[in-house]
């Protein structure tokens, strides 16, 4: 027999009255919830066969680059010319042109925005990069304590990539593991820009337990930060590691003539920079949609 709570059988109104109304609330919520969660999951696994028949465009790389930039469609929260613009990547890649670098962009997995769509013309990796992860997870199945197999496919992928563009440093948010492995044992330098602030000590990506669990081939040679918040963090998560991380002022900052130029979350953060308080009582939105 159901339980009273969720018994859903006709009572009067008095019967009904002595069920608790949380019960029906928490039986919706429940549903809601498992309706949300089934509805991203669909949606995921309709990206991934979107994006699995686009034909990858990274052959259009040039030969050789002195920078390879590496972000997703959701750092691209503004617009610069009527593009996706990534306030952070591209930033620094428009400077890093300025100065006479040759500078390179790729969309991260899973991206849309490649081509003319987006600021920089961002070339696809999408098919090659899921197909490796497809047989990395498959020999994960079948040999789960083999640590020389760990993403091997998509470490040759980009190993080959790599070999083909020799960049001489990679700039990116969200760098993959798999990357930072590959250019380590080229000898290209990774770099790994934040895109917000005041990280804790808890982040599930980031943070001090997080880090721990990583390997130091897997990470970045080097993390820009822009907040003395989230230096302690990666302080504190970097013991025994030769990682660097760096202080630095956000690039984006100076894209703009004037505050009125400038997002209004941007515009609110360059005014606490110019205050005596910055970093302090200041309300700070996410770079990312």
């Amino acid at each position: 027999m159901l339980s009273p709570a969720f018994d859903t059988r006709r009572t009067s109104l008095g019967e009904r009255d002595r069920i608790p109304s949380t019960a029906f609330r928490n039986e919706s919520s429940l549903r809601h919830d498992m309706t949300q969660a089934s509805r991203r999951f669909a949606i995921t696994q309709l990206r991934a066969l979107q994006v699995l028949f686009k034909p990858d465009t990274y052959s259009a790389l040039p030969e050789k680059c002195d920078v390879m930039l590496l972000c997703h469609d959701n750092d691209r929260a503004v617009e610069l010319a009527g593009r996706p613009y990534a306030q952070v990547v591209d930033t620094a890649g428009d400077k890093l042109s300025a100065r006479g670098y040759s500078v390179a962009s790729i969309a991260a997995r899973m991206s849309d925005l490649t081509g003319a769509r987006a600021h920089r013309n961002p070339v696809a990796i999408n098919r090659g990069v899921l197909i490796a992860m497809a047989l990395d997870r498959l020999e994960q199945a079948l040999w789960p304590r083999s640590r020389q197999l760990r993403w091997r496919h998509s470490t040759s992928f980009w190993l080959d990539l790599l070999r083909s563009h020799r960049p001489r440093v990679i700039v990116g948010i969200g760098l993959p593991r798999a990357l930072c492995r590959a250019a380590k044992r080229l000898g290209i330098t990774t770099i790994e820009t934040m895109h917000g602030f005041g990280l804790p000590s808890d982040d599930w990506i980031h943070g001090v337990t997080a880090r721990t669990q990583i390997g130091e081939d897997d990470e970045p040679d080097m993390f820009v930060l822009y907040d003395k918040v989230t230096l302690e963090t990666f302080r504190l998560g970097s013991r025994g590691k030769s990682t660097t991380a760096v202080l630095a002022r956000p690039p984006f900052l100076e894209l703009a003539t004037s505050l009125d130029d400038l997002p209004p979350f941007l515009a609110s953060l360059q005014r606490s920079r110019r205050s005596e308080q910055a970093y302090q009582r200041v309300v700070l939105m996410t770079l990312q949609h």
